[in-house]
């Protein structure tokens, strides 16, 4: 019965030799498998419209494919399974769906490009240290180690990227979406006990000036202005003005 085996960037299969580039290598590994539908089969097997789908795929930043591209694999599938069925519940509509899946391309791209500058270096480490039998050189010895390494490091990429998506939208979701909380918490805060107001004095410059007094007798304080007269004032037994202080409701 015949037999295959993969090697490094090779299938051998009853006798015969097929070359496959290190760029497919690279696709299957992180892929978990090869490109079985093209993107007409791929959108019947979830059931989503392909003009649907093309959107979608706009939106995350795919590249276009032909109709006879055979690129799509299962994940594909129930990628689109899952958008369709948002689309039949009536969840979200096709603009809400574009809506949502744009800044997930925008930004798991970057975090690609950060996690691929990562394993660049462990792959450098790897060949520096002299852990690659053949030449490290080649396209397809970079291209077998690059998927091995990421058969490592993938499981707890994906688990630490989907654990911290889910706290950053916990706390997002907690912001946003109980506004009703934090008004109550401005209005207790608004409503906490505040220190009783300065006396007000009003003007004097309608004041008549106090007749200058005779030898011997009390002379005011040196003090002018404002504070001057309202001394004058207690001193004769004036009332003071007071300011009254505003409360607030609380109920």
């Amino acid at each position: 019965m015949p037999t295959a085996t993969r090697t490094t960037g090779t299938t051998r299969a009853a006798g015969d030799e097929t070359r496959v580039s290190p760029a497919e290598v690279i696709n299957r590994g992180l892929l978990a498998g090869t490109g079985r539908y093209t993107r007409l089969e791929v959108t019947e097997q979830a059931g989503i419209p392909l003009d649907h789908a093309r959107r979608l795929w706009r939106a995350v930043g795919f590249p276009e494919t032909r109709d006879d591209q055979r690129v799509f694999t299962s994940a594909d599938v129930a990628a689109l399974a899952g958008a369709a069925g948002l689309l039949t519940a009536g969840t979200l509509d096709t603009d809400g769906l574009v809506e949502l899946a744009r800044p997930f391309g925008h930004q798991l791209s970057r975090l690609a490009a950060a996690q691929t500058s990562f394993l660049s270096d462990v792959l450098g480490a790897r060949i520096a240290a002299g852990h690659l039998a053949e030449d490290p050189a080649s396209a397809e010895q970079m291209a077998a180690q690059a998927v091995l390494i990421t058969e490592e490091l993938l499981p707890v990429l994906e688990r630490t990227t989907v654990y911290v998506w889910r706290r950053h939208l916990a706390a997002e979701a907690g912001r946003a979406l109980l506004p009703t909380a934090t008004r109550r918490q401005r209005r207790i805060h608004s409503c906490r006990p505040r220190p009783a107001p300065r006396p007000r004095v009003p003007a004097t410059a309608h004041l008549p000036a106090a007749p200058n007094p005779a030898p011997g007798a009390y002379r005011p304080h040196p003090m002018t202005g404002a504070a001057g007269a309202a001394l004058e004032r207690m001193r004769r037994g004036q009332e003071t003005t007071w300011a009254t202080p505003q409360r607030t409701s609380c109920a």
